[in-house]
């Protein structure tokens, strides 16, 4: 009887696919594509998918689709498993790790409905099938799609084997049962007891792959959100995140897509069939936005590495495109979307030989293989590290291609009007195609919560001694979290001479109780003025480290910080900062002016600052954070402390009377150029006399302005930058030459402003450029636009491959 049925099956099979076959080819013939790059095989693929999306799990036509990997079917292994009992689901517990209220309340709310569903699951059978093509050491548990309606393990083995085929993975795929006849969560319940199967076989959370389509993907990003279990990735092919249907592409691309639009209350619609069969009532309403049913209202800051693919042609192309934004601001981990022109719904589980099929297959093997790299390389910390006058990761010279960064903190804030981390991620992917490897940012910022105090970012770290604002804290949580991502490290400032972040002299004014001193400011318009002596500011700010009165109070409270900084636990990775591999070097703070006669008093402070990081954290570099503008003397007196392990210079030609903003001549220029290789001479020189590595932490030069405009205020993003170019260029040379003598390790340019312009009249209110409070908005920035000095950078970086092979 069993042969019997078979060959009914198959007949059946093969007659469905002649009719549609036939009657697809007709309508291409006649009307054409409906697509103008579908070819007739992919417009063939569409139509019958858009037969199967209609069907019953019963559809004969389904088998039609594993013919392909046919020559594979001899290793899967069938597979009845029972029904895991209800004591697997009163063991689940809750993640130790931060959730917030929103997010414990609703896994407790499944819990419960889960065993609910298990109470009535026993001694119930689960039909599975396992793929072993390989000795792989990791296994896919794949949920398959069907609304939730239709679709079984078997009907799906040609998508199983296609993975198996691609990344060499174990594969298990499992039916779990169907809508209306089954209500959720049970259809949670069976996925969550095929983790416990897998489980039970002997493999880890970062062994399993959760990989689905449609509204198996939605199935697989349930079960993550009910374990928070740190998997080794996701893979989703076109997975259903909301169930409302209200974006867009749900009306644009209706006639095109295999999936048919139901409206919510149609019998027919996923959610009635799921959750309400007989009817949608108000609770039922409210689940649309649970997030179990509708990840895109998740808590997804714990979501592992997530490859997802679409079709632009698909419905639910603008739903997915919204979760993706939000799982890529709020998730440290890898978080990618790849969409494919014109491409309809689950494309890659029709036919081969489809328009990008064979493109997006490969694409996942791709992303699953370097995730394995990624868990790989993870295992062992990668610090960098100081061998002589070299830096080296990996027993491998490192050369720093750096750019600073100053403002990531406040960008990587999660609210409030710094806010912006979608620009942190477009920015550090453009400095990363750049080949920048070194974002320099502060890990401090002093001042008044109330943003009244004169050229100040806010909001601010520490508002008050040993006070902290924990939301300016975890925005660089977050950021130092994204870096990885992008194959970048950090440079951490723990302080700041100049008072735009607050800095000592914010120090000095809370011992003290005085108001600072501050220098004349460029902005005469704006409301905090001021025009105070600048070596009064440099007296009152030097106070910080040698004035004996207050120096106790002063290095405590900046001992406190360091303290708080280096042991902080990130609330992302949960990584404490000094075991994490992603920050490069700890820097005690940014330019350390001279105290004239005060050298004993500058060599103890260096001293016993780097000491306290040392002993806190070994693993991490530490550099003084000086210019090292003041000769040979001064630059030993600020880096021979035996806890510097790596020495810092900047070089501004502006600043230091080298270069004349005002002079379009070359003569301009080749003075500061000139200055700027005695400066890297003079700098090799002595790190060669100290046996340490050393980096140009800061350059720069501001846009042309020779009078096209008008005065400071005329730093227009549109000003061009000539002599900038070619001063970059002269510098990234000077430094490759020392680094092939291994005389020097890097530079880093300041700054970057990415996607951030300047308002149109310029003040002193925050635009987050480049450019910090105190100085014009737009002078040094690089902004994305400004391709030709991106090019420069990422010249810098195969500079120096090809000078370190040589």
């Amino acid at each position: 009887m069993d042969i019997v049925r078979e060959i009914v099956l198959w007949t059946a099979a093969v007659s469905s696919l002649v009719t549609i076959s036939t009657v697809s080819t007709i309508q291409f013939i006649v009307s054409g594509p409906m697509l103008p790059t579908w070819d007739r095989h992919t417009q063939l693929s569409r139509d019958l998918m858009r037969f199967l999306a209609t069907s019953s799990s019963e559809s004969p036509l389904l088998r039609i689709l594993g013919v392909a990997c046919f020559k594979y079917w001899p290793i899967v292994s069938q597979i009845l498993q029972p029904v895991h009992s209800n004591a697997h689901i009163s063991e689940l517990t809750i993640p130790a790790y931060p959730l917030s209220p929103a997010v414990l309340e609703n896994a407790g709310l499944w819990k419960q409905k889960l065993t609910r569903v298990a109470q009535e699951s026993q001694q119930m059978l689960m039909e599975a099938e396992r793929i072993v093509s390989t000795d792989s050491d990791h296994i896919i548990l794949y949920m398959h799609g069907g609304a939730y309606t239709s679709g079984t393990a078997r009907q799906y083995r040609n998508v199983h084997l296609r993975f198996a085929q691609t990344t060499g993975m174990q594969i298990l795929g499992f039916s779990y049962r169907l809508a209306p006849q089954a209500q959720y969560p049970t259809q949670l319940y069976d996925a969550y007891c095929a983790y416990m199967y897998v489980r039970d076989l002997g493999f880890s959370d970062g062994q399993i792959v959760f990989a689905g389509d449609s509204a198996g993907g939605n199935l697989a990003l349930a079960l993550w959100q009910l374990l928070r279990a740190p998997v080794h990735a996701l893979v989703l092919l076109s997975p259903r995140v909301d169930v409302t249907s209200t974006r867009n592409s749900w009306t644009r691309n209706a006639q095109v897509d295999v999936l048919h639009p139901y409206a919510l209350d149609n019998p027919q619609s996923t959610i009635c069939q799921l959750l309400a069969p007989e009817g949608l009532s108000q609770h039922t309403y409210q689940l649309l936005t649970n997030p179990f049913i509708a990840p895109i209202h998740a808590d997804l800051t714990q979501l592992p590495p997530i490859l997802m693919q679409v079709g632009t042609a698909e419905v639910m192309l603008d739903d997915i495109i919204e979760f993706t934004a939000q799982a890529q601001i709020q998730s440290s981990n890898t978080v990618e979307l790849q969409q494919y022109e014109n491409m309809f719904h689950v494309f890659q589980a029709g036919l081969p030989g489809t328009r990008h099929f064979k493109e997006a297959w490969e694409r996942i093997a791709i992303q699953v293989h370097a995730q394995q790299r990624v868990m790989a390389l993870s295992a062992k910390p990668r610090f960098v590290t100081a061998q002589g006058t070299r830096l080296v990761l990996d027993d491998h010279t490192f050369v720093v291609n750096g750019a600073n960064y100053w403002q990531a903190m406040n960008l990587g804030m999660a609210s409030g009007p710094s806010s912006n981390r979608t620009r942190v991620l477009q920015d550090l992917s453009e400095l990363s195609r750049a080949g920048v490897n070194m974002v320099r940012i502060l890990a401090s910022s002093e001042g008044s919560q109330f943003g009244i105090q004169p050229d100040r970012m806010y909001p601010v770290l520490m508002t008050a001694p040993e006070q902290y604002n924990e939301d300016v804290f975890a925005g660089l949580d977050w950021v130092l979290a994204q870096l990885p991502r992008f194959g970048i490290k950090a440079a951490v400032s723990l302080n700041n001479y100049w008072t735009w972040s607050g800095g000592a002299a914010q120090y000095v004014s809370w011992a003290t109780n005085s108001q600072i001193p501050y220098p004349k400011q460029w902005d005469h318009l704006h409301q905090t003025f001021t025009d105070g002596d600048y070596n009064e500011f440099l007296a009152y700010t030097n106070r910080f480290y040698a004035d004996k009165g207050i120096y106790n109070t002063t290095q405590h409270w900046f001992y406190q910080h360091i303290k708080r900084v280096v042991h902080r636990v990130n609330t992302v990775t949960h990584i404490r900062y000094c075991d994490d591999p992603a920050i490069m070097v700890w820097e005690l703070m940014n330019e350390p002016q001279v105290i004239e006669g005060g050298e004993k008093q500058m060599e103890q402070w260096i001293n016993d600052s780097a000491q306290l990081i040392h002993q806190l954290d070994p693993n991490h570099l530490i550099t003084s954070g000086a210019e090292s503008k003041n000769g040979r003397n001064w630059h030993h007196i600020m880096h021979a402390s035996p806890y510097i392990s790596l020495l810092s210079c900047h070089f501004w030609p502006l600043n230091w009377g080298y270069y004349n903003a005002t002079d379009p001549t070359q003569a301009s220029l080749d003075f500061s150029v000139s200055k700027m290789h005695e400066f890297v001479q003079d700098n090799a020189l002595w790190a060669r006399n100290l046996n340490k590595p050393t980096v140009l932490f800061e350059f720069g030069m501001m846009r042309d302005n020779w009078g096209k405009y008008a005065g400071l205020l005329g730093y227009s993003p549109d000003a061009p930058v000539t002599h900038r170019n070619a001063f970059y260029k002269a510098v990234y040379e000077a430094v490759a030459k020392m680094v092939q003598k291994q005389q020097f390790s890097g530079a880093a340019f300041w700054a970057y402003s990415g996607t951030a312009r300047p308002p149109l009249k310029p003040t002193s209110q925050i635009s987050w450029t480049g450019d910090p409070p105190h100085e014009p908005p737009g002078w040094n920035s690089v902004y994305d636009q400004d391709t030709h000095t991106l090019g420069i950078i990422r010249n810098f970086a195969s500079l120096c491959r090809q000078v370190l092979t040589t």
